[in-house]
């Protein structure tokens, strides 16, 4: 899936399938190497991507909110989501808003914008009502492909406000194609989003289940923090994917400075630095 996506698998199956095994048994090096766990590894990096696509499109319609006055009512939370749109997306004139009522539509034709999307085009409808406290904003997409992949997304979120900051308590779902093999992909998450439009970033907590052809598996992402443009390597945190079937684990930690590692199920730890985004 070709959204911002760092492609993680093909450099987790890459260490783990590494010679040598300094520090740990053979046992678990073979363990590390099965053929489940480079799937596992593989998995991880599709519903990783489809992750960070996924709350990037979750939060477009809380990107221009900022206070009380923004969500007094549902049509003044609309009218503001929709106006200076342009202001997150390039090239100039990319993105249309379009308000009606309580809803805006928003269109777009070959879009980089915030959050890592790259290539967006199609529609996104929003549609929003006032709660106490925040916003509720219900969100579906319309013919919409992020980087080429059609995509399908729909779902929730709660918004609050702080200075800069929109934290979005989003339940939604996500279906695409795998970058390899182009396979079914579904994602369903359960996350809390926190995005600052004054230093660009995101920081995630929650958990997703990703079914890619007939396999599936569940992740857990804690800490995460990526800040800047579209590259920008993760700044912190932890995802661990768990395959549905076998029950094999791998955790992704983030250090900072691009730097990375991956814990196999067998307990090896691999360090890495990820070359394909920018510290």
């Amino acid at each position: 899936m070709r959204y911002r996506s760092m492609m993680f698998g093909l450099p987790l199956m890459a260490l783990l399938v590494a010679p040598g095994d300094e520090g740990g048994g053979c046992g678990k090096q073979e363990e590390d190497n099965s053929t489940e766990v480079k799937a596992l590894a593989e998995d991880a990096g599709e519903s990783n991507g489809a992750q960070d696509a996924s709350t990037a499109l979750a939060s477009i319609p809380a990107l221009n909110l900022k206070a009380a006055a923004d969500v007094a009512n549902a049509a003044s939370a609309a009218s503001a989501a929709s106006t200076n749109m342009g202001v997150w997306f390039k090239p100039a004139g990319c993105i249309k808003a379009i308000q009606s009522g309580a809803k805006v539509t928003y269109e777009f034709k070959a879009c980089t914008g915030p959050l890592g999307l790259v290539g967006v085009n199609g529609k996104l409808e929003a549609t929003f009502s006032v709660t106490t406290g925040g916003v509720q904003i219900s969100v579906k997409s319309v013919g919409l492909k992020v980087g080429g992949t059609a995509v399908t997304h729909s779902g929730g979120a709660s918004v609050t406000f702080s200075g800069t900051t929109r934290t979005l308590k989003w339940t939604g779902g996500f279906k695409g194609k795998t970058a390899r093999g182009k396979l079914d992909l579904s994602h369903s998450s359960d996350y809390t989003i926190s995005y600052d439009t004054a230093t660009s970033c995101v920081k995630l907590d929650g958990t997703g289940q990703t079914k890619i052809g007939t396999r599936q598996i569940t992740s857990t992402t804690k800490g995460y923090e990526r800040c800047g443009t579209v590259w920008k390597c993760p700044k912190s945190g932890t995802i661990t994917a768990t395959a549905t079937a076998s029950g094999l684990s791998i955790t992704i930690t983030y250090k900072g400075g691009g730097q990375a590692s991956l814990t196999g199920p067998g307990g090896k730890t691999y360090d890495y630095k990820m070359l394909w985004c920018t510290p």
